[in-house]
């Protein structure tokens, strides 16, 4: 059994989101002192970056300060994303398609597979971005600059970084 490609890719943006996800709940045990001063900032508004931001923004005035700077001036429906969901994932009610049951095949080989406790959803892109879009900017404490494309690589200087978006 070989993972095709899309599929190496979708378990590559969910592992990306769990790490960003790991990373945000370890500073918060490891820095409970982080004020409302603390920025974090987001470099990439597309699927990992705003599935991030929206889940910071649902932590309300628990949220550090968040920027998310998406190279993209606009959002376009270029792309879908697949996945299954056990009833938690919160993207599920935004799916185009639902499957609850598929066949997978190969030479001499074929398999029906009852997926029907864990649907498999296709979610369309700009659906996604638009929604993601709309919970940030009703976040007080998250923010999206779209247009703000990173020109060189994050930098430290003393306590703070630099960043610079053209």
């Amino acid at each position: 059994w070989v993972n095709g490609r899309w599929t190496n890719l979708f378990t590559g943006a969910v592992i990306a989101i769990l790490v960003l996800l790991s990373v945000v709940l370890t500073a918060s045990v490891l820095y409970p002192d982080i004020t409302g001063h603390t920025i974090l900032v987001i470099l990439g508004g597309g699927c990992a970056g705003l599935s991030l931001a929206t889940r910071l923004a649902a932590l309300g005035d628990r949220a550090p300060r968040t920027l998310v700077l998406e190279r993209r001036a606009e959002y376009a429906d270029d792309r879908t994303w697949c996945f299954w969901d056990d009833g938690t994932a919160p993207a599920a009610r935004l799916a185009r398609r639902r499957w609850t049951r598929m066949a997978l095949g190969g030479p001499g080989q074929r398999f029906t597979i009852d997926c029907g406790a864990t649907p498999y959803h296709m979610l369309q892109a700009l659906p996604f971005y638009q929604d993601a879009a709309d919970a940030v900017r009703l976040s007080r404490r998250v923010s999206l600059a779209q247009g703000a494309e990173v020109l060189d690589a994050p930098r430290r200087e003393g306590t703070h970084w630099r960043i610079e978006t053209g």
